[in-house]
């Protein structure tokens, strides 16, 4: 009888504990925390939690002794029965200083960190929900390593290396967003990414051409939405998660709310987000020259010149912004995964302030001068398949389909008719990719590439008070444009052994332009289309060297391209007063070659890192005087106007470094610093655009408990006169001036705090201060000034 009544309290302990899932959570803010190894002392039993913190316990007995073990985190061994005890919740502190981490925008698969040449650095899910980025453009600033410029409130764009706007790839959940009409100037397209359901971002410093193909040359700017984490266990989840800010400095109202379900076999996650900003208030001491003494309103179709009761607010900055997320995960079967993503994006009027800030003698210059509505539309199939061939392990493809409406509003002081420019683009792409392993230390990648964009331009003048409607010239050739792109790639890594990582890799690409002009009665040129054919090879070689755990050497040299798209061949528009850029049918693609040298050392209080570069960019595309028919000079929008065009024009070189290091006083305190240094010059030894000045990141952090808190300061060097390119002195407007009334772009600094305090599982607390001491500066090559002193607020609710 005893014999029968041992097998059956075993049966029902067995069954007690089967029952139970151990949930994983972070100790400061509650959150779960994925991929953490759980096993037993001696390591006969092990689970791994999934994306919701959880792992499943019923592989462990009450006499077990458990480690809890992930990267990012302290160990934490505890008996199976204080466990039992802890409600099957466990949480871990995390360490400063990670030692193994994994990044997957190096070739779109996962790998480790120290197998990588190339400078990467990750922004996870808990660092951007604990700095409340605004924007997305915000949150890539966030590593310290990437300047950002903005040109109004509604804006951001960010320059690596040297390189902005069209030379930066941006990618999304597999899904590069460049199009057709991706321009050379300041591009703010980054901000239709909704940052608040964002897991992580990562950046590639330097070409990433070889994986991802035109554009890449200053880096990949590479953004993952939440994922979708089926569950293996027979039972369904849900979560719901609501964020709710307030910033002080333009009166930021952003309201989001996503909610997730998971199954065996399928899933879905659904966001939106809904902001409104009001006009900013920038600092209030020192360089009076940027008040905003007055602004133009329009009453009863009369402008009228009113005068700013504050000039510390920059009248005429604000905009909404609304994001919604849809994503579908189906399983199948083990093999295979498919997600569906829906992506929208849009926006109110953006007013674009730096031109509503230009002045025409004494006069404000622009009554208008707005970026309607920016609707972006994204549809992709993703499909993840897992098997064991002679061709490849893992495969993966993505089938997307992207809709994009720009248009651009105008209209100077005191003239009624209101110009409206209008692009349409639509974007198809199809891409594969493939891992195969060939032995145990040796990996090949490879995979095709297809995009094919339409471009549709059209253009119209209203007269404000009338109604009446009139032809302009569009932006783009109004027979439209198409632009095509094919390419095939393979790379491949070896570990050598323990110490050396080999990566080599080669791209082919082809790609194809045709633009069509039908009305030339505005301009007449020389030609009824434009057709371009252009192909180019590049490679990349690196080498990591580890010569013990803690340390790391990389070496990665490197070529990229970039491919003239119709912005840059076929565009005619004002890049600024008294300028017209014209079409250029002979443009040819730029190449950069590249070295990067680098040092890594971590420890578990230490982490070190020293990067130098060199790039080299041949055939550099800029823009330069040029002559149409003859002429220097057209009119254009009722303006004699100097004719400029993007022409290949001899070469640059840019070189630079960075440097980053933490040290952990304690479990509790972290010191942190970033430095990063970027200088160019082309072929006549004059400054290049977008090398930005010298900027970093100081910073102490605290974390106890509940409890995270970052002191920091922020800080960028002077730019003097002698330092900006041409393109930069022309715009004077935008800039202080130096003892000798000529523009330059000063140093300055800032001091923020930001804390948050996890009140329990649900509910986490968020409060900071931006730029303390209420400085008034504002950044490089920028049209609006920075926020002054900014208070943010904000709730998130796990539910």
């Amino acid at each position: 009888m005893k014999k029968y009544l041992s097998v059956l309290i075993f049966i029902i302990l067995t069954a007690t504990v089967s029952a139970q899932q151990i949930f994983v959570l972070d100790l400061a803010d509650s959150k779960p925390i994925k991929n953490v190894a759980v096993f037993n002392l001696d390591g006969s039993k092990s689970v791994i939690t999934d994306g919701n913190g959880l792992a499943n316990a019923s592989s462990f007995t009450e006499s077990d002794t458990l480690i809890f073990q992930h990267p990012a985190y302290l160990d934490v061994i505890l008996p199976f029965t204080i466990i039992k005890k802890l409600d099957f919740q466990v949480k871990l502190s995390k360490q400063s200083v990670s030692l193994d981490e994994i990044v997957v925008s190096a070739n779109k698969w996962e790998q480790n960190k120290s197998e990588i040449p190339n400078k990467i650095e990750t922004l996870d899910v808990a660092e951007i929900s604990f700095n409340n980025p605004q924007t997305s453009a915000d949150l890539i600033g966030l590593t310290g390593e990437v300047f950002i410029q903005k040109s109004q409130l509604g804006g951001g764009s960010p320059m690596v290396r040297g390189f902005a706007a069209n030379s930066i790839l941006l990618v999304v959940d597999g899904v590069r967003l460049n199009n057709a009409i991706y321009r050379s100037g300041n591009l703010q397209n980054v901000i239709m990414l909704d940052p608040l359901i964002m897991q992580s971002a990562e950046v590639i410093f330097g070409p990433g051409s070889i994986i991802y193909g035109s554009d890449a040359l200053g880096g990949v700017l590479d953004f993952h939405t939440k994922p979708i984490i089926l569950k293996k266990d027979g039972k369904d989840y849900s979560s719901t998660n609501v964020v709710s800010r307030f910033s002080s400095a333009s009166l930021e109202r952003t309201f989001h709310i996503d909610h997730s379900f998971a199954s065996e076999k399928w899933g879905s996650l659904s966001s939106i987000s809904y902001s409104a900003f009001g006009d900013l208030r920038m600092g209030g001491s020192s360089n009076e020259r940027f008040d905003r003494l007055e602004y133009v309103e329009t009453i009863n179709g009369v402008d009228q010149i009113l005068q700013n009761i504050n000039p510390d607010i920059q009248k005429v900055s604000g905009y909404d912004q609304l994001n919604f997320v849809q994503k579908f995960k189906y399983r199948p079967s083990d093999k295979l995964e498919l997600d569906y993503v829906f992506n929208f994006s849009t926006s109110s009027d953006i007013p674009r302030y730096d031109r509503l800030t230009q002045y025409e003698g004494n006069e404000l210059r622009y009554a208008e001068w707005y970026y309607g509505p920016q609707k972006w539309h994204l549809q992709a199939l993703n499909g993840h398949l897992k098997e064991q061939n002679k061709y490849f392990n893992e495969l993966k493809f993505t089938a997307a389909y992207q809709n994009v409406v720009e248009s651009r509003f105008s209209r100077k002081l005191n003239d009624q008719n209101l110009s409206e420019r209008v692009e349409k683009v639509d974007i198809f792409s199809l891409s594969l990719d493939l891992e195969k392993e060939l032995n145990e230390r040796s990996t090949i990648f490879y995979g095709l590439e297809a995009v094919h964009n339409h471009v549709n331009s059209e253009a119209s003048a209203r007269n404000i008070v009338s109604n009446n409607v009139s032809a302009i010239s569009t932006r783009y050739p109004d027979g439209g444009s198409n632009y095509t792109s094919y390419a095939v790639y393979l790379s491949y890594k070896s570990n050598i052994n323990s110490h050396f990582t080999f990566l080599s890799g080669i791209r082919y690409n082809y790609l194809r332009l045709k633009s069509l002009f039908v009305d030339r009665s505005f301009f007449d040129f020389p030609f009824d289309e434009i057709f371009i054919q252009n192909n180019a090879m590049n490679a990349s070689i690196g080498l990591v060297y580890r010569p013990e755990k803690e340390t790391q050497f990389n070496l990665n040299i490197s070529s990229g391209f970039r491919a003239p798209n119709v912005d840059d061949v076929a565009k005619v528009f004002d890049s600024a007063p008294g300028t017209v850029v014209m079409p250029n049918e002979d443009l040819k693609p730029e190449k950069a070659y590249n070295v990067d040298l680098g040092v890594n050392h971590t420890t578990e209080r230490v982490k070190l890192s020293i990067v130098g570069f060199y790039t080299y960019l041949d055939r550099a595309m800029v823009r330069r005087p040029f002559t149409f028919n003859g002429l220097s000079e057209i009119m254009y929008d009722g303006e004699l106007s100097n004719i400029e065009s993007i022409v290949n024009a001899g070469h640059a070189n840019i070189y630079g470094g960075s440097f980053s290091m933490s040290y952990e006083f304690e479990n509790n305190w972290r010191l942190y610093t970033t430095h990063t240094l970027t200088k160019g010059s082309d072929d006549d030894g004059k400054p290049i655009r977008h090398a930005g000045p010298l900027f970093g990141t100081l910073g102490l952090e605290m974390k106890l408990n509940r409890f995270h808190c970052n002191l920091y300061l922020n800080y960028n060097g002077e730019i003097s006169y002698d330092q900006l390119s041409d393109s930069e002195r022309n715009k004077a407007y935008l800039y202080a001036l130096d003892d000798l009334s000529r523009p330059y772009s000063p140093a300055w600094a800032t001091l923020n705090i930001k804390t948050s305090y996890s009140i329990n599982e649900k509910f986490t607390v968020y409060a900071g201060i931006e730029n303390i001491l209420d400085q008034r500066y504002r950044p490089y090559s920028s049209g609006i000034n920075a926020p002054g002193r900014n208070l943010v607020l904000s709730l998130h609710t796990n539910l």
